[in-house]
C-alpha cells in the first residue's frame, strides 16, 4: 500500500481504496467510473500515474453512487477517485470498520459546498449579498431555455446537495424566480 500512499501524496489528489488493496498490480486495479466531471478527471490522472508509472492494468468499473461505494467496501473495486466526506453512509461505515481508507485532499483545505455567484457579479452588482437580493437580480441569471425563469445551476440529479437545494429554493419561495 506505500505505491498508493506516496502516489496520492505526491498528487495531492483523493482517493479511497480498500485496506486491504495490494498496489502490487498482481491483476488489474479496478477503479470506480465516476459520473461527474472532477471525479473523472482525478480518476483519469490516477488511471494514468497507475499505467505509464507503475506499470498496473487498471479496468474501470461503471455504477451508480452507493453500488460502487459497496464494490469498493468488498474490495471488488480498488480506488474511487473522488469522494464528498459525509455523502455516503456505506463509505462511513467502511471507513470506521477499517476496510477503507481516505488518502489526500482534491482540494487543499476541502472545499464548502454553498449557493456561489462569480466575484465579477458581485462587484458589477453591489446589492446582490445574500440569496434574499436574487429575485431584484434574476435577469442577470435568466434561462436561455425558459426565459420566464432565471436559472439555478445545481447539483447532479439525485444527489444529496441536489435535493437539498431545490428544498431549499421552495423553501425560500426562490422557486418561483429561478
Amino acid at each position: 500500500m506505500r505505491q498508493w500512499i506516496a502516489l496520492s501524496l505526491l498528487c495531492t489528489i483523493s482517493l479511497l481504496l480498500p485496506i486491504s488493496a495490494s498496489a502490487a498490480c498482481e491483476s488489474p486495479i479496478k477503479f470506480g467510473a465516476l459520473t461527474w466531471e472532477s471525479g473523472q478527471f482525478t480518476s483519469g490522472v490516477l488511471k494514468y500515474i497507475a499505467e505509464e508509472g507503475y506499470g498496473c492494468t487498471v479496468e474501470e468499473v461503471p455504477g451508480a453512487g452507493p453500488a460502487l461505494d459497496t464494490a469498493l467496501s468488498q474490495n471488488d473495486i480498488q480506488v474511487i477517485g473522488e469522494q464528498w466526506v459525509g455523502r455516503s453512509p456505506i463509505m462511513e461505515q467502511a471507513i470506521e470498520q477499517n476496510k477503507v481508507a481516505v488518502i489526500g485532499d482534491t482540494l487543499k483545505g476541502g472545499a464548502t459546498q454553498g449557493w456561489y455567484v462569480p466575484d465579477y457579479v458581485l462587484e458589477e452588482n453591489p446589492g446582490l449579498r445574500s440569496y434574499q437580493d436574487l429575485p431584484k437580480y434574476a435577469e442577470l441569471f435568466k434561462d436561455p431555455e425558459d426565459p420566464s425563469k432565471s436559472r439555478f445551476m445545481n447539483c447532479p440529479s439525485g444527489w444529496t446537495c441536489e435535493i437539498f437545494n431545490t428544498r431549499l429554493l421552495k423553501h425560500t419561495g426562490l422557486d418561483s424566480t429561478f
